[in-house]
């Protein structure tokens, strides 16, 4: 368990609550490498979380996203929550996903679980979710922590 799964239990805090206070703090989480005073770009950020989430033993994927034609003309829909327009207008799913290894506790001494791990990167100047399209992003990310996941918006600014 980490210290912040200890401290709910300790204190009797719901993941539900717990979902919420992420979220209203929008915390970044993942320190990334970022030079003073020098903005980033979201896809700068993005390659600094993915080093620095490699060093921390979590595999990383880029969670591309889109619909179009095949050559043979077969449509198609790419990346998570994006099944049909209705669902990707409701959820957005985070720019990176990945998977942190963890050992578990007493019951399992021994054995490895992995703590699912998404994070949705913004630039350094970002400051918190605005607009139909970060509200969407927001849902997708309160939805994994509601379930234990490890979720949040990264700006590299931690």
């Amino acid at each position: 368990m980490n210290g912040l799964t200890e401290w709910r239990i300790r204190h009797h805090v719901s993941l539900v609550a717990l979902a919420e206070l992420r979220v209203l703090l929008a915390a970044p989480v993942t320190a990334v490498l970022q030079t003073p005073n020098v903005a980033l770009s979201e896809a700068a950020v993005q390659n600094n979380v993915r080093l620095l989430a490699s060093k921390n033993n979590i595999l990383t994927f880029r969670n591309n996203s889109g619909a179009g034609k095949l050559e043979n003309g077969n449509f198609v829909r790419w990346g998570l929550c994006n099944d049909t327009p209705a669902l990707n207008k409701t959820l957005k799913s985070c720019d990176l996903i990945g998977v942190r290894s963890v050992t578990v506790t007493q019951d399992m001494v021994g054995k490895i679980a992995g703590i699912f791990w998404a994070r949705e990167c913004k630039p350094s100047t970002w400051k918190k979710p605005s607009g139909e399209r970060e509200l969407a992003q927001q849902r997708f990310i309160e939805l994994l922590t509601l379930h234990g996941a490890d979720a949040s918006f990264t700006n590299g600014s931690q």
